[in-house]
């Protein structure tokens, strides 16, 4: 007896031990988006990082064309940074230290660029893995002592700066205590900016009684990014921190969808060794309103066949009625 209750208790303490791990791995589709079809974009994040491609399947199919980016691995990252007059004080300093916090954090593959807005949207450092060159904006930035808030601007810029970096994995991190008040571009123009250069908007948003969240939210989710709310600068550089560990655990999937406009979709993604998530969508439109080029070619052949049965028929309607008012040559004999 003394020994089954030793070899219970040891299983129990075993149980005990291997539970959470399990209840810690796991997988995350955060962010769908369907908008540059026929491509499917996903954004996966797993419990722990991983060196092992996502694999992915569409409505019970593998799919084609699959390219995935490991965030963790290397990446190209633009620091955005809001140095409007609301930022003056407490809040820029926090900021600035922030982001140094994450560029200590950075892997050594990770090149940095510097983006300021205020008044103006400024590139402040081109792309780094280098401390020397982003080091400088990082430590000198100041408060704008003109009136505005180009956020959008700040992202449309940012994204063109990403377009040009030959490595794949593609960031924007943004940190703001404000709401848009002067940019040229829109909030869909920053958003169609970031898609283009396949890059992910994190938020980081110092929120006040008159911020907000809402443009900042959407961004972040239709980019595949993710927003954080901070009550006050102080919790910057832990969400800096927090950012830089969900991005050594963020794959950015991409492949080719054999569906139409009008279908849903069951997206179905396994990393190995960590689990497996499902994710769903509906491709807005109908066949009928963008056609693919079967149908539209099917389309065309039936109507060119139509109209020539129709102009034939009309022909010889005009021919008989011809001969029985004139006669027809030959006819007398």
């Amino acid at each position: 007896m003394p020994a089954r209750r030793c070899l219970v208790a040891v299983l129990l303490g075993l149980l005990a031990v291997s539970a959470p791990a399990r209840a810690e791995a796991g997988v995350k589709i955060a962010n769908v988006d369907v908008s540059v079809l026929p491509s499917i974009r996903l954004t996966v994040v797993t419990s722990a990082p991983s060196s092992r491609s996502p694999r992915v399947t569409e409505n019970g199919a593998h799919v084609v064309g699959l390219s995935a980016q490991n965030l963790g691995l290397a990446k190209n990252v633009v620091l955005a940074i809001d140095h409007s007059r609301s930022m003056r004080g407490r809040p820029l300093a926090d900021a600035l230290a922030a982001a140094r916090t994450f560029v200590a954090l950075k892997p050594r593959t990770d090149q940095i660029a510097v983006v300021s807005f205020a008044s103006q949207s400024v590139l402040e450092s081109d792309f780094s893995a280098s401390n020397g060159k982003y080091a400088f904006p990082l430590a000198t930035i100041g408060v704008d002592r003109v009136y505005g808030t180009r956020l959008y601007d700040a992202i449309v810029q940012s994204a063109r700066a990403l377009q040009r970096a030959k490595v794949p994995g593609r960031v924007i991190v943004l940190v703001t205590d404000g709401n848009e008040t002067t940019s040229k571009a829109t909030l869909a123009q920053a958003v169609r900016a970031a898609r283009t250069a396949r890059a992910s908007v994190y938020v980081v948003a110092i929120e006040s009684a008159d911020f907000s969240p809402a443009p900042l939210r959407t961004l972040a989710r239709r980019t595949g990014g993710n927003f954080y709310g901070a009550r006050s600068s102080k919790a910057l550089r832990n969400i800096y921190s927090r950012i830089s560990q969900e991005l050594r655990r963020t794959w950015r999937v991409e492949y080719v969808t054999a569906a139409v406009p009008g279908d849903r979709l069951r997206m179905h993604v396994t990393v190995p060794g960590l689990g497996s998530a499902t994710a769903t969508a509906h491709l807005k439109g109908s066949a009928a309103e963008e056609p693919s080029s079967r149908w539209t070619s099917a389309s065309l052949l039936v109507a060119v066949a139509l109209t020539a049965g129709v102009l034939g028929l009309l022909a010889f309607s005009l021919l008989g009625a011809a001969r029985s008012r004139f006669g027809w040559p030959g006819d007398e004999f």
